[in-house]
């Protein structure tokens, strides 16, 4: 209400970042000291490579923590979503001991934006427990195709969705684990049963 609190300078709240992807922090100190880095990728097609990268930033979009910056092999800017990164981040050394710098109209808010561009939006369909996932069904929308598929069981109400980012949607999906079912496209379907696939694969490992 325009009144300081006295007490406002101790306040035990304070900002943070939350993140579950492991390469957050690596990532984060290659951007800030300007460090080449190196790290295994998986594209949404599946396909695996790895990557060299001179970090010029990152941010947030889709819900997503993106590294945006100059990949050297391909000689071109890159986005490079950290939750698809398959290998510890590692710093690369340059040629000659040279540094980079950062291109000086470099904007990472209008990097990240152009990615509504890159992805086309596409229609999608998940089969939900009836009285299972609110969150998705607030997201629902008409279907944008004609697609003929089986009715969904028993039980099951249809969504629609129409997205620009598959795994995103498959990563939801997998969380309801049997009271959701990803029905089109196959690329979902395929996306969903990976994400579920690496959950067992973690609940195996030791400790």
């Amino acid at each position: 209400r325009g009144v300081l609190a006295e007490d406002a300078a101790s306040s035990p709240v304070q900002p943070a970042i939350r993140t579950e992807d492991p390469n957050f922090t690596p990532v984060f100190r290659a951007v800030t000291d300007r460090t080449a880095i190196s790290f295994g990728y998986r594209t949404s097609n599946g396909q695996e490579s790895t990557r060299k990268v001179q970090p010029w930033g990152m941010g947030s979009r889709y819900g997503h923590w993106y590294l945006v910056g100059w990949d050297t092999d391909r000689n071109a800017e890159r986005w490079f979503r950290l939750s698809r990164m398959t290998s510890a981040v590692k710093a690369v050394k340059q040629k000659n001991g040279e540094g980079y710098s950062v291109p000086a109209g470099f904007d990472i808010h209008a990097s990240l934006a152009s990615l509504d561009t890159v992805f086309s939006p596409q229609s999608a369909a998940v089969d939900v427990r009836s009285g299972a996932g609110a969150e998705l069904r607030l997201r629902a929308a008409e279907p944008q195709e004609s697609v003929e598929l089986p009715e969904p069981r028993a039980g099951r109400d249809r969504l629609w969705f129409t997205v620009t980012d598959l795994e995103t949607l498959a990563s939801d999906v997998a969380a309801l684990g049997e009271s959701a079912e990803a029905v089109h496209p196959p690329a979902l379907r395929t996306a969903v049963a990976e994400a579920l696939t690496r959950a067992s694969v973690a609940q195996e490992a030791p400790v």
